[in-house]
């Protein structure tokens, strides 16, 4: 809904603006960019929410110490492959490693997509934010209540 919807619906609604520049487009234009920020800043203050729980530092717990078994495992896989041990043994081992690693692989994936959107929708929602106080100027209701 954010990329498909609302971000081209304030886009439209400012080059309207920027085109025509009346109060009306101006008007427009600054309700769609608060909506939008309002939209951004809740969902960076959820994902922040969600990331200073317990759990979530639990599973981070848990990466860490699967990361650190998959290492592990594979350094024996390695010594085991110079040795010239038995090849059902490397195999085994071998087996171990690809499913930790894909584990490993999966859960930092699932970290990783609540993590790395967080700046941006914070950076989006300050950035609809000013947008809506330019285009509104001073011919419009105070503002501020939004921003806080």
């Amino acid at each position: 809904v954010l990329e498909s919807y609302m971000t081209p619906a304030v886009q439209r609604a400012k080059r309207i603006f920027d085109y025509e520049g009346n109060s009306e487009n101006a008007e427009r234009f600054t309700r769609g960019s608060i909506q939008l920020g309002h939209i951004c800043a809740n969902l960076h203050e959820d994902l922040l929410s969600r990331i200073h729980t317990n759990e979530w530092k639990e599973a981070g717990a848990r990466l860490r110490m699967k990361q650190q078994q998959y290492q592990e495992s594979f350094r024996i896989l390695e010594s085991l492959k110079k040795s010239g041990k038995d090849t059902q043994e490397v195999q085994e081992m071998t087996n171990l490693c690809a499913i930790l690693k894909k584990e490993n692989e999966a859960m930092a994936n699932e970290r990783n997509q609540v993590e790395i959107p967080l700046p941006w929708y914070l950076r989006r929602a300050l950035e609809s934010f000013l947008m809506a106080l330019e285009a509104a100027g001073t011919r419009t209701d105070d503002l501020s209540g939004h921003l806080y």
